[in-house]
């Protein structure tokens, strides 16, 4: 008679940076632990898509208890099932207040003192398989929320760095991979350089490097192609629209921009809306961004924390498939002035469409940036 032990297997693991929580109401650390129900599909999402590319010879044996057990068009119960467990309460800082880094709503960031997750399933071939895939798993993806943000990095306790490198290099590619040494605060570094990277600062004014890049291939950013349109609202319609910051003083005759503009921003992780100030910062204007199969745009860097190193990684080869149909494609913008209340007519609103870029190497715009501030390639 085979012992239930022979059936389990058991992974201590090691955080790396907190994981996020939306909303937790109950005190009980089991009401906190990783998302059972986001870690599984995450591994054979692995298995059926990334496995044979990662490793081929690993893939091949276990090929037919892939096809056996993860196979999608089998209507069939899960071959395992994984637990997660501490023994420990963990320690749980809220964040519920706008003077946080950065607003989430209601949340509460978690570390573990000590987290288990257990393998446990009757078919030994597939534990073994699990045992060789989630520490790739883990070395690859984050949990939680702002996952992209290097919240929810965890490993095995007994992966070394050199693991976790190759396991990142066999996934990513190297050239696609930077890393910074000594990151005490990661989520402040994050925050800085995503913000660098994307929007720019006001305070310190500092460009954004995005617009940077795409103005030396002589394509401005949606952001000259708004200002143009609100500047030609205000002049047809007076007093209830106001120029945005730095606006020139005098009116275009016509709204049409006579220079290159493109939705770059996208590029970077679309958001569904955002706002923008005026001369004196005292009106707001709404910009809503659609399109009828866009919808959301993950961002294409991920940052992955190991110990006191921050690496942030190009996904966009990774994903190519899903990156490669943003390019060329076509997005409303809708601009409504926050000082007219209530229901916003068509007089009200301002429209405009602009496009992608065509092309984007993201590979090419890290390595001119992030090499820059500190990062260094793998």
């Amino acid at each position: 008679m085979n012992d239930k032990s022979d059936f389990r297997f058991k992974i201590p693991l090691k955080q790396h940076s907190p994981l996020i929580h939306f909303q937790v109401k109950k005190e009980g650390p089991k009401d906190e632990l990783i998302r059972i129900s986001e870690f599984k599909p995450l591994i054979e999402r692995f298995v059926k898509h990334y496995f044979t590319a990662f490793d081929p010879g690993l893939y091949n044996n276990f090929k037919k208890c892939i096809g056996e057990y993860f196979n999608k068009d089998k209507k069939q119960a899960s071959a395992y099932k994984l637990h997660a467990s501490t023994d420990l309460s963990p320690n749980k800082k809220n964040k519920n207040t706008k003077k946080d880094t950065a607003y989430f709503g209601d949340y509460c960031e978690i570390e573990y003192p000590g987290l288990t997750l257990t393998l446990f399933s009757y078919h030994k071939e597939v534990l073994e398989l699990l045992k060789s895939v989630i520490p790739i798993v883990l070395s690859g993806f984050n949990l939680g929320t702002r996952k992209s943000k290097g919240f929810g990095s965890f490993t095995p306790v007994t992966m070394k760095e050199k693991e976790f490198q190759t396991n990142l290099i066999k996934l990513y590619k190297q050239e696609n991979i930077f890393v910074k040494n000594n990151i005490h605060y990661f989520r402040n570094e994050v925050n800085k350089i995503y913000q660098l990277l994307k929007s720019g600062k006001n305070k310190p004014y500092e460009k954004s490097m995005l617009y940077e890049y795409f103005m030396k291939k002589g394509i401005r950013w949606e952001k000259a192609a708004l200002k143009r349109k609100i500047a030609y609202k205000v002049k047809e319609k007076g007093s209830a629209w106001h120029p945005l910051l730095n606006t020139s003083g005098k009116y275009p005759e016509n709204e049409h921009t006579d220079i290159s503009c493109s939705f770059i921003r996208a590029l970077l992780g679309l958001a569904g809306h955002y706002t923008f100030l005026n001369n004196n910062r005292e009106r707001q204007y709404t910009v809503s961004v659609e399109h009828e199969e866009v919808k959301r745009i993950p961002s294409p860097i991920l940052f992955k924390v190991f110990e006191n190193k921050l690496y942030a990684i190009s996904v966009w080869e990774f994903y190519r498939e899903e990156y490669k149909n943003i390019l060329g494609k076509t997005f409303k913008f809708i601009i409504k002035n926050n000082e007219i209340r209530g229901n916003h007519s068509e007089e009200d609103t301002i429209q405009l469409d602009l496009e992608t870029p065509s092309v984007f190497d993201l590979r090419d715009f890290l390595t001119g940036n992030l090499l820059k501030m500190g990062y260094t390639k793998l």
